[in-house]
């Protein structure tokens, strides 16, 4: 998939819209787990837009689909072992640090009741 200019909001979001479906079909074709990271974290991957902030990146959706998928499809391959509890993330703003300022990975309980 080649790098795409985009300009406005809009083509930004059909861009993404694109880039996902393209990484859920590979993720269907069970590609490499490598090629797969790459592709979807990659220079080309949209959730890498200029000015954007590690702690910005980590809670877009996109970026969590994307996740979502890879580690996925790395637990089908059996590269990685399922976790017996998920991680998700959460963000620090208003634990006194400064708005927006980085992401905890927190556990989360998945106990049946």
């Amino acid at each position: 998939m080649k790098r795409t200019v985009t300009k406005t909001p809009a083509d930004r979001r059909a861009h993404a819209r694109e880039f996902l479906q393209e990484a859920r079909r590979r993720s269907r074709e069970n590609i490499p787990w490598t090629e797969f990271g790459a592709f979807a974290f990659g220079p080309t991957s949209p959730i890498f837009s200029k000015g954007r902030r590690p702690s910005e990146v980590v809670v877009d959706p996109l970026y969590v689909e994307l996740r979502r998928l890879w580690l996925a499809l790395g637990q089908r391959q059996g590269i990685i072992a399922r976790a017996e509890v998920p991680w998700r993330p959460e963000s620090t703003a208003g634990e006194g640090g400064a708005r927006g300022r980085g992401v905890l990975l927190r556990r989360v309980r998945t106990a049946k009741r």
